[in-house]
């Protein structure tokens, strides 16, 4: 086993990073906690919505004139990867359903 500590990723900056340690706080105080409790009520409060937006989490990829966030493939790909962490796929899923229809709204769509 090497003593060598891991070189610094080529694709993640300070800046994924430190979002990274928001979305993982995030789910660990508001997902994980109560993750099994919805599954078995098959749903979630609401207001998990205005959390996950007030971190960044729903906007990001879309225009910043409409509230979006700009951001790279990384950002996304750590999004997925923290909210993995709650091992609910269905919150996951619910949280981000919004990218299927409003991405070609926010691409296409007239002002």
């Amino acid at each position: 086993m090497s003593n060598t500590a891991a070189a610094p990723s080529p694709y993640y900056t300070p800046e994924h990073e430190a979002f990274r340690e928001t979305v993982r706080r995030f789910v660990a105080t508001e997902i994980e906690p109560y993750a099994t409790e919805w599954d078995e009520a098959g749903g979630f409060p609401r207001e998990l919505y205005r959390k996950a937006a007030a971190i960044g989490l729903l906007q990001l990829g879309f225009p910043e004139a409409y509230g979006g966030v700009t951001c790279d493939r990384f950002f996304r790909l750590i999004a997925a990867q923290e909210l993995a962490r709650a091992g609910a796929g269905g919150i996951s899923a619910s949280l981000n359903s919004h990218s299927i229809g409003a991405p070609p709204i926010a691409r296409f769509g007239s002002e």
